[in-house]
This record gives structure tokens, sequence and C-alpha cells, in this order.
């Protein structure tokens, strides 16, 4: 079953609003949740997920420590990061990117455009998976 971590600092604004939790849970994901980013590293390496979504408040894009943070540990286990952010602004979406969200979508998403950007970035993570045991055998072979 695929593991979905989920980090929000406040509940009611990412998960009761959208019921973004619901949708995974009903959509067949395991969802793990934290409440703040320390915790959401924490959780990402002792629970290893598939993925993570990560509510980003424009004040952290602007500091960048607790998004980079994850960012770095994202990008050394190859876990997809999704960054939802508030205000889905050129510059913002270009800000969660810079910092290696590996994709951003809008608090208000519908269901559909949440499942949609799930699925994209699974997808991506398989093929990621095959290459790098391809390359392996390869290697192993030469």
């Amino acid at each position: 079953m695929i593991k979905i971590l989920l980090i929000e600092s406040e509940l009611s604004q990412l998960f009761d609003k959208n019921n973004f939790l619901e949708c995974l849970e009903n959509n067949g994901y395991t969802v793990l949740v934290a409440h703040n980013t320390p915790e959401g590293i924490h959780k990402a390496k002792s629970e290893l997920p598939d993925l993570i979504i990560c509510n980003i408040v424009e004040i952290e894009l602007n500091h960048h420590n607790p998004p980079k943070a994850l960012c770095e540990f994202s990008t050394k286990a190859i876990v997809p990061l999704i960054f939802a952010i508030d205000k889905m602004t050129q510059a913002n979406i270009r800000k969660a990117m810079e910092m290696g969200a590996d994709d951003c979508i809008s608090k208000s998403c519908t269901h559909k455009e949440l499942l949609n950007a799930i699925a994209s970035r699974l997808d991506r993570l398989v093929f990621l998976r095959q290459w790098c045991a391809a390359q392996l055998e390869k290697n192993l072979l030469d």
C-alpha cells in the first residue's frame, strides 16, 4: 500500500477545508500526518513514505528554512515532494521548485487535481526506481 505523509501545522487549513486526508484514505492510500516540518522529517525517516505533501505558507517560501530541510531529505531519499501553496503565484511556484519541490498544488485544488498530482509523481517515482535498478544491474554485469 502506498504511504503518503501529510505535513500541516494547522489541520483545519489543509485537511478539514478540502478533506485531503479523507480523499487520500478513500482512494486507498495509507496516510501519515505530521504537525510541523521537524516532525515531518522525523516521520519521513522512520516511516519511509512514498510521497510527501507539505503545506507551505508564503513566510516559509521567503525564509527557506523548514521547507529546505524537508527538500534536502526528500532529494536524498528520492521521495516526491508536493507543496500545497495558499497563493499560487508564479513567484511562489518558482521558489518552491527552486527549493526542491517536485510539484505544487493549490490548497484549494479539487480532489481530482490532488489525485492527478499524486499519480503523476508516483509514476515518475516508478520510472526512476526502474531506471536505477537497470543501471545497477548493468554496472554489476560490466
